[in-house]
Parts: structure tokens; C-alpha cells; sequence
């Protein structure tokens, strides 16, 4: 949520009926920017994913165990996100 300290605290119980998790992002705009960033690590990693497939596909890697061993591994590791602070 972009907004100031006053505004965060009227809107916070309000937003928390349908959300498991409010986050002040700071001043206002700062939630929209946020959800910019998160957007784009999301469409990186479809993009990444597109491509690991093509490169697999072309080694003749069956796509099928592939996605067994990534999805086994995300689980362990906590894929992409578990880098971020």
C-alpha cells in the first residue's frame, strides 16, 4: 500500500478482510511501483522458463521429467524468491 502513516492505519483493517498480507510500501504510489517490480520478476521467469524449454526441447530433453525436476527443486530451494531480502 502507497500512502502516508495516517491513511495506512484507516485503510489497513479494511484491506486485511481480503488480503493475507498489507505491506506499507511507503509514501503513495510506492504500492504501485512495488507491484511493478513484482510483476516483472513474474514475467521474467515466464520468459526464463520459455527459454530453458526451447533449450531442453533442442537437447532432446524429455520437457515432461523436466518439469518433475524444476518443480521438485523450486520446492526444495524456493526458486527465484528465495534471493530476495
Amino acid at each position: 500500500v502507497g500512502a502516508d502513516d495516517e491513511a495506512y492505519e484507516l485503510v489497513k483493517p479494511v484491506f486485511k478482510q481480503w488480503a493475507s498480507m498489507v505491506v506499507r510500501a511507503g509514501e503513495p504510489g510506492a504500492g504501485t511501483r512495488m507491484k511493478l517490480a513484482r510483476n516483472m520478476l513474474t514475467c521474467i521467469g515466464f520468459a526464463a522458463a520459455c527459454e530453458a524449454q526451447k533449450l531442453a526441447e533442442a537437447a532432446g530433453i524429455d520437457l515432461q521429467k523436466l518439469g518433475r525436476v524444476v518443480r521438485h527443486s523450486d520446492a526444495q530451494s524456493g526458486g527465484p524468491g528465495a534471493i530476495m531480502a
